[in-house]
């Protein structure tokens, strides 16, 4: 389908770029104000918030993907991951019976730690997993939601 792009600025402390393509929005906005670069990414309609922050510019020696902490967690926990190499990256969160339920990101990223966060407040209680892909390296771990 056709892709829409609405990007505006609102000064130095933060902007904001809105994407429409194939009925889906993406918004990304990046706030400053606290001196720290934020980052937040929604995609709608699940109307689940995701940031993904980058955490430090030195690159990683080898991929990897950390437990959650949080966990056990309510609503809110915060996954930290490692890329060696700059490309494609998945990471997905799958419930006990091997169902996707939410993408947290799928994007390409540069080499660098980064940080993502899962707003699980519209998922039931119970064990989840979380998978990341990226390039050759794969990995899960398993988190609990408790409400």
């Amino acid at each position: 389908g056709q892709d829409t792009r609405l990007t505006f600025s609102s000064g130095a402390a933060s902007s904001s770029s809105i994407g429409v393509s194939d009925f889906k929005a993406n918004i990304i906005w990046c706030d400053t104000r606290d001196g720290n670069q934020e980052i937040y990414y929604k995609l709608n309609p699940n109307a689940n918030q995701v940031g993904i922050t980058p955490i430090n510019s030195e690159i990683p020696d080898e991929y990897s993907l950390s437990q959650n902490y949080p966990n056990p967690f309510n609503p809110v926990t915060n996954i930290n991951f490692q890329l060696p190499r700059s490309g494609s990256v998945k990471l997905t969160v799958f419930d006990m019976l091997g169902k996707e339920v939410e993408t947290l990101v799928n994007e390409n990223l540069n080499a660098g730690t980064y940080n993502a966060d899962w707003n699980a407040s519209n998922h039931s209680s119970g064990v989840y997993f979380y998978k990341i892909q990226a390039g050759d390296f794969s990995e899960i771990k398993k988190m609990v939601l408790v409400k």
